[in-house]
């Protein structure tokens, strides 16, 4: 196969140990056609602080066009956030909207993509954290984050 005409994307998996399991090392090559006029932009590159670090999981928009999405580390604490990506001129904006702090009390370290519930928050996965008494850092859990104007929310799903 000729290659010369196909989009590489290269997934690496790393190697994770974890109390209960190991996590083997993997990679993924995905070969897609091109098309002619095919651009691919760099949106915008985390800093590693409040804005965050190591995003994993996808973006959710809403209905004015921003994106939403939360970071493996980073933040206050190192340990994940929430953000919204809005256009700003030519550009995007990152804000930090939510750090998460770990212990009992909240959650650290979210891998998944966020989504709107119906009352416009957004909820999610982390997956450390909380009073999990079998996993020694917390077992993880589901979060919702409601500081959000309400015009950035999501209309009611109609059903």
């Amino acid at each position: 196969m000729n290659l010369s005409r196909y989009l590489i994307l290269v997934f690496r998996h790393s190697l994770r140990r974890t109390n209960f399991a190991m996590l083997f090392c993997s990679l993924t090559i995905v070969a897609l056609p091109t098309a002619q006029g095919q651009t691919f932009n760099v949106l915008y590159t985390f800093s590693g602080g409040l804005d965050g670090a190591t995003p994993y999981a996808g973006l959710t928009m809403d209905k004015a066009g921003n994106f939403y999405g939360t970071t493996y580390a980073g933040g206050s604490r190192g340990l994940g956030t929430v953000y919204r990506l809005k256009h700003s001129g030519s550009g995007w904006v990152a804000d930090g909207l939510y750090s998460f702090r770990g212990g009992v009390n909240d959650a650290a370290q979210p891998v998944g993509r966020v989504t709107f519930g119906p009352d416009g928050s957004l909820y999610g996965t982390a997956s450390v954290g909380g009073p999990g008494q079998f996993c020694g850092v917390g077992c993880g859990g589901v979060f919702n984050f409601s500081r959000l104007r309400p015009s950035a929310a999501p209309p009611p799903a109609r059903g």
